[in-house]
This record gives C-alpha cells, structure tokens and sequence, in this order.
C-alpha cells in the first residue's frame, strides 16, 4: 500500500520546533506521521510580507524606545534653567533609567520564554509610554528620577524581546540585516525626538518633549496589539494551531498547512540549552565575554558622548537652537553608519573588521569637533551640524552593528537570552559614562577635554574588534539555504511500502 513522505533537506539538524502531520488518508488506510521543523520553514523562506509587517512593527516600537530613551538629553539644558539646578546634577537621572533596564533586561525580559514575546512587548510600551508622559508633568528632580526609572524598566523589557520577536521571523539569509534595521531604529527615535525637542521647546516648553515622547509608542500600542503576532513557539505550547496555521500559510503559501494539524512545543533537549550559563558553555565562553566588552565599551562610549553633546556644544558657545539640532542629526548619521557597517560585514571579507571603519570615522570626527569648538561662537552652525553627523555614524554606526554581532554569536535557542544579558551587562557602562561626564563638566572640565576623553572607549573596543575576529566565532545557521534544492518547497511523494 502506498504511502506518503515527507521529504525536507537537512532534517537530520537539530530541531528548534517540530510539528506533527497527521497525513489524510483514505478509509481503510493507516495514518502516518511525520516531523515539520517550523524553525527551518521560516528560515529558507523568501521575505513574505507577513514577516516584512513584523519588522516594520519591531522597527517602530524600536523608533519609540529611541524616543523615550534620549527625551532627557534634550530636555536638560531647559530643565536645568527651569528649576535652577545644575546640568550635571541630572546625571542621576540617567542612570536612574538604565538601572532600570539593566533589572528589565536580566530578570523580567527572559519572562517572554513563559508569557510570551508580545505580552512582555506590549507591558514594556505601556510602562515607558506612561511614565514618559507623567515625566512632563514632574515638579521636580525627585519625581523625575522615578518616572524614567520606571521609563527604563519598560524599556529593558521590550527592547531585547524585539530582536528576539524580529530575528525568529526573518529569513536566515536576512537575520542579520533585520537585527541591523531593527537597532537603527532606536536611533531613528532620537533623532524624532530631537526635531520634536527643536520644534515644541520654543512654543510649549521643554515639558512638551515628554509628554510627546510618551504618547506616540502608547500609540503605535494599537498598531502592535492588532498585527504583531508572538511567536510561533508560544503558539504551540498553548496550543493555537489556527494561528500557527494562519501565519505558516502566508509566509509559505504552498505549504497547505491546516489548524487541525498537531502542533508541538520544543523538545526537551532543547529546552536544556536555555538558561544564561549555557553562554559560556560548548566553546561559546570566549565569544560571550568579547561581545559583552564591545557592547560594554560602545555603549558606554555613546551614553558618555550623547548624555552631554547637547550641554558640551551650549558650553562651548554654540546657540542652543543649533545644538539640539546637531545633537539629533547625529542619530541619522547613526542610522547610514550602522546599515553601512552592517552590509560590509556580510558582504565583504572584512567581517566584523568593519567596525574599525566606524571606529576610525568617530575618532576622526571627534577631533575635528574640537577643532571647529575652538572658535566658540563664531563656529560655523552647518559645520557643527555636518561633524556631529558624521561622529553620529561612527558611534552609533559601530554600537548598532555590535547589536548584529552579538544575535549571531548565538543559536537560536539562546539568542533571546544571549541579547538580554549582553543588553542589560553594557547597561553598566551607561550608567557609569553619564556620571563621569556629569563630573567633569561640574567641576569645570572644558569641553575639548571631554570629548577627548570619550575616545578612551572607542580605543578600547576596537581592541576587542581583533580580539574576536581572532577569538571569535559566529554562529552559523542550521538552516540557512545553501543550495537551490535545499531551499525548495516541501514535496508529497508516494512511496511504495510493502503490507
């Protein structure tokens, strides 16, 4: 009697999620059964729109984190004047915010694996998107410290679970590209925010950043509560075939997948990979603690820089008005630097070597800022401008490319916990930069000297850059597509078997 196989390349590879076909039969007929692996459909899959939406929805949640995580740097200097406290005393601030992303990052993001991904999504926006809102209505230092401690806590719980959500849903031969887009997104955010910050402070004061900062992610809430699924993991351990049906069915509209199919969960021995000490287990040791250095090391960069651009450029004479703009387009420079970094990665033999190229433009950029600062008040606004540009692609350009570094040193089925804890572990250098800048610039440290300062850790993480191009190693996807055959649809073929 014949009998229907499945044929599916490369199905001797450990599975991530496997779901069981029961395959129709005529009466009489025996039912055979036989192993889907949901992972690997998505990954030789082209780039469907219903993965296309995901991104976009991960892409404009991450616009939003960007928004509510830079709103105070603009708001400082207005701040300071408003209540006649000095800029630097608002470094508590800050840090009062990554401590609370650093809590979100390690113990309540990893909570996605049990609540899923969009539930833990959807609590961080409503967290930062409220207490951003509440911000614009502090009365003083205190309440503002626990409205974006509160801002951080949403934050850490959202951010690392969108890299997570996009990277499981992009196209192997995408997943890099997508984290990339995704991480850009956050700096597409600050850069909203301070054409925000440029255009209300003048007419609505400098409360008005917040509470915009605040509104729009509660806003874009709608959009992700209507059209951003959970993963397809989640699906199936609670059991929702129609939704797993549904979303396999567009990204792949040839597979005829059905709700009546049974679906299932992991397997066990994967399920024993999770957890944050298998990071540094099976020859991943090496590779985690130079990941986390260079996020460490660039984060603490960038948080050092963009804590206080805005000040250090009002301090050296520049009219507010232009620093808060120059201090924006920075982001956009961010944004073609770390898509420029990212497509050199993937494309050419210099590898993860590319982030030298962005830490070379910062350094350079750097100094030139000094240069043109020299002149005070008689510098050039369009200079001031065209070099924080180009200083942004190289902080933010190298920051974001690491972001794609550190989702592809891992598995998939430690990637989300990988992300999490290199997140909320470079979280340290943020909360650290801003207070050593916010001392230097109280205790009458000009300028030039602290842009100075701020290439200690660019040096430094380009010496972790050779050590992991040395070291290091990525890992390589189980199911990326290698050959045209590879990646073809599944096939029913009839095969004789005896009675």
């Amino acid at each position: 009697m014949p009998s229907a196989r499945i044929h599916r390349p490369g199905a001797h590879r450990c599975l991530s999620i496997t779901i069981h076909r029961s395959l129709s039969r005529s009466p009489g007929e025996s039912v055979s059964s036989t192993s889907i692996n949901v992972t690997q459909e998505i990954e030789r899959s082209s780039f469907s729109n219903v993965q296309k939406r995901i991104v976009v929805l991960c892409l404009a949640l991450a616009i939003s984190d960007g928004l509510n995580s830079l709103s105070v740097g603009y708001a400082i200097p207005g701040l300071s004047e408003l209540w006649d406290v000095s800029p630097g005393s608002f470094s508590v601030v800050i840090v009062a915010a990554i401590i609370g992303e650093i809590i979100a990052s390690v113990l309540i993001a990893p909570m996605a694996d049990r609540f899923g991904r969009k539930a833990l999504i959807t609590v961080g926006i409503i967290l930062f998107g409220a207490s951003t809102v509440a911000a614009g209505f502090a009365p003083g230092l205190l309440t503002l410290v626990i409205c974006r401690f509160i801002s951080g806590v949403g934050i850490g719980t959202a951010s690392p679970n969108l890299f997570a959500l996009g990277s499981e849903f992009a196209p192997g031969k995408f997943k890099a590209t997508v984290v990339t887009v995704i991480a850009t997104g956050m700096a597409l955010g600050g850069a909203i925010c301070g054409i925000i910050a440029g255009v209300l402070v003048p007419g609505f004061g400098v409360r008005s950043i917040f509470i915009v900062a605040g509104a729009i992610p509660l806003l874009v809430l709608i959009a992700v509560w209507a059209f951003l699924p959970d993963s397809l993991e989640m699906y199936a351990a609670r059991g929702k075939t129609h939704d797993i049906a549904r979303i396999l069915n567009k990204i792949k509209p040839d597979g005829g997948y059905t709700a009546s199919d049974v679906y299932a969960a992991r397997s066990p021995e994967q399920d024993s990979l999770t957890g944050v000490r298998n990071l540094f287990r099976d020859g991943r040791r090496t590779s985690t603690i130079l990941v986390w250095a260079m996020l460490l090391l660039s984060i603490t960069g960038s948080y050092f820089v963009f804590s206080w651009l805005t000040t250090l450029l009002v301090l050296s004479g520049i009219a507010e008005s232009t620093a808060i703009f120059a201090t924006s387009v920075t982001t956009f420079g961010g944004i073609a630097g770390g898509i420029l970094l990212g497509l050199t990665m993937d494309r050419s033999r210099l590898g993860i070597g590319a982030l030298l190229l962005g830490i070379l433009l910062q350094i350079g950029a750097t100094y030139t800022l000094i240069a043109i600062l020299a002149g005070g008040s008689s510098a050039s606004s369009n200079t001031v401008i065209a070099v924080c540009l180009l200083l942004g692609a190289g902080i933010i350009g190298t920051g974001t490319a690491i972001t794609a570094v550190v989702a592809q040193t891992y598995p998939p089925s430690l990637r989300a916990t990988g992300i999490g804890w290199a997140a909320g572990f470079s979280r340290i250098g943020a909360i650290i930069a801003p207070l050593v800048g916010g001392a230097l610039i109280n205790k009458g440290l000009s300028p030039s000297s602290v842009l100075q300062i701020s290439l200690i850790p660019a040096v430094l993480t380009g010496t972790m850059v050779v050590l992991f191009h040395r070291y290091g190693k990525y890992h390589v996807s189980d199911f990326a597509p290698t050959t045209h055959a590879e990646s073809a649809p599944v096939r029913l073929e009839p095969q004789a078997t005896s009675d």
